[in-house]
């Protein structure tokens, strides 16, 4: 049952979708739900929207529902998602959120969800993806190495079932349904993290590490172009990063030429696109014929 106005079965209910991704994974999750709701009968997808520093909130058509989606890098998504949250207006709409996950997801759906409350939303469900690490594979996996060929095998299985099976419920949901602390917060703030710190050295790189091969780079400007935080430029005939990064790879991964590295750890790693048509028919056929 939707939060807000009241509608008459005859009218279809009103779907939004905003996501947040990177390389590429919270994307593919993103296209599998749109087509879900635009499968349903009693359902209109009104607008399907990546998460940037440009989006136009105030433009986009009203809605009953919305779907946020969003990666988790270690227990943490992007901050922009959250000031995304704070910039909605939420009058009794019913939400649900959707994220992708390389390991396990800590609280950030249960403070996402807290957020969509504070703005007038009513959080009625979530759904989490596992999904290859694309931290991991650019920072540990050599190309055509066994990691490379594990990690990339990480994936839920499914997940077009399940997504369909998620929505039915979260339509019928009054809510409003915030996840729980999970139960192992106090082992991971004790143990896990500290330990995390050790292992993970190599992920303080992405801090002011990046710059681009000359020799490789061709002016192409996608990682201009895609950059959520809008933090790349074109100066003087070159690449130039900004200050303020969110870390979410999507210009090292993207960059068609791989002129983009960081330090001279990801000389010779992965690069990682799921792109939309290529993962869904990972993501959906491969999982069906199981």
């Amino acid at each position: 049952m939707l939060h807000g106005e009241t509608y008459q079965k005859s009218q279809k209910i009103r779907t939004g979708i905003l996501y947040f991704s990177g390389a590429g994974n919270t994307e593919c999750l993103a296209l599998i739900f749109q087509g879900v709701f635009a499968r349903r009968g009693d359902c209109k997808v009104v607008f399907f929207e990546r998460i940037t520093r440009k989006l136009n909130l105030e433009a986009l058509p009203e809605f009953d529902i919305l779907g946020i989606g969003f990666p988790i890098y270690f227990r943490r998504t992007p901050s922009i998602v959250f000031e995304t949250i704070d910039r909605l207006k939420g009058k009794g709409q019913s939400v649900f959120t959707f994220c992708t996950k390389g390991m396990y997801s800590g609280n950030v759906t249960r403070d996402i969800l807290s957020r969509c409350a504070s703005t007038g939303l009513v959080p009625v469900g979530h759904f989490e993806a596992f999904m290859p690490g694309t931290d991991i594979l650019l920072l540990f996996a050599r190309k055509g190495s066994l990691t490379e060929r594990i990690v990339k095998k990480m994936h839920s299985r499914h997940l077009d079932r399940k997504a369909n099976q998620f929505a039915e419920a979260v339509l019928q949901t009054e809510g409003p349904s915030i996840p729980r602390v999970k139960w192992y917060t106090p082992i991971e703030n004790k143990v896990v993290k500290p330990l995390e710190r050790l292992v993970t050295r190599d992920y303080q790189v992405f801090k002011e590490g990046y710059y681009v091969l000359p020799g490789r780079c061709t002016c192409c400007l996608l990682c201009v172009q895609n950059c959520p935080e809008d933090n790349i430029s074109l100066q003087d005939g070159r690449i130039v990063f900004g200050n303020h990064c969110d870390h979410c790879l999507r210009c090292i991964h993207h960059c068609p030429t791989e002129a983009i590295q960081i330090g001279i750890k990801t000389l010779k790693t992965v690069r990682y696109w799921p792109k939309a048509t290529e993962g869904l028919k990972i993501l959906i056929e491969g999982n069906n014929s199981e």
